[in-house]
């Protein structure tokens, strides 16, 4: 749903989706928002705030040991987490001492994983320039006895696409593999060099960059990525430039997406 502005200063939406995104969005920003109708049909409606895109930004390192189901199809696994969220944090600075470790795995609906997650503060974040895909060079895959499976692609610029696939009743092993495989492919073909479960988070730390401009080249976008771009627009006021990567190439779904950063201080840091 479109944003609304009340009283000129609260950007106002409604419904649950992208709640989380927007939720980031307000913290950082520090404008207010007022969000309707959160999941209001469900037993337990509320709020479900996301840490990864938060923690660079606390007053002091984040230590967390959270517990619950670790791979389902509804959020992305803890493996896809450690092996393709974090190295995206590193093209912005965010390197030292983030980690993740995996103690436990749990499925749904039970749970009973349980996760170590580390991440250190920063004051700014690096501007980005990554726009070159360069060749794949390496495939890697992590089973989850049971349950998962996660694939994911390197290529020889650090470029990461990733896929997985959860077991259904009545799925083989085999089945799952061709799910993972069929929508790794699927990724690759899309081209960039991030992947679309991972476009938000880029163009997230794009816009808190230092006040230069970034550039990325990316796949087709996502709904959620647009949808994503318009909400940085109306919280931050900040908009991206779209274009094809290689306008040359008709057949192409890549695109180059940049922006100004606006050179966001984390000003809850603690002084030591």
């Amino acid at each position: 749903m479109a944003s609304t502005l009340v009283n000129n200063t609260v950007v106002k939406f409604s419904g649950h989706e992208h709640l989380r995104n927007r939720i980031v969005l307000s913290l950082l920003s520090g404008k207010p928002i007022r969000i309707d109708k959160i999941r209001s049909d469900d037993k337990d409606p509320g709020l479900r705030e996301p840490v990864l895109m938060l923690a660079p930004f606390a007053k002091k390192p984040l230590n967390l040991t959270l517990t619950g189901v670790t791979t389902d199809d509804k959020d992305l696994s803890v493996d896809l987490l450690r092996t393709v969220t974090l190295p995206h944090l590193q093209l912005f600075g965010i390197s030292e001492g983030v980690e993740l470790k995996i103690k436990k795995r749990g499925a749904p609906p039970l749970g009973g994983g349980e996760v170590q997650f580390s991440c250190p503060i920063v004051r700014n974040l690096k501007i980005i320039n990554f726009v070159e895909t360069g060749k794949i060079k390496r495939i890697r895959g992590i089973a989850s006895p049971g349950f998962a499976l996660t694939l994911l692609s390197e290529s020889t610029t650090s470029a990461i696409h990733c896929a997985e696939a959860v077991s259904q009743p009545g799925a083989t092993p085999e089945d799952v593999a061709l799910v993972a495989a069929r929508s790794l492919l699927s990724e690759v073909r899309g081209g960039g060099c991030v992947d679309q479960k991972h476009q938000c988070l880029v163009m997230l730390m794009m816009v808190l960059g230092t006040e230069d401009v970034g550039r990325c080249r990316i796949g087709p976008l996502s709904e959620r990525s647009i949808q994503f771009m318009r909400d940085i627009r109306d919280v931050f006021g900040t908009t991206f430039k779209v274009v094809p990567a290689d306008p040359s190439d008709s057949a192409s779904k890549e695109l180059l997406i940049s922006c100004y950063g606006i050179g966001y201080v984390n000003s809850n840091r603690s002084v030591a």
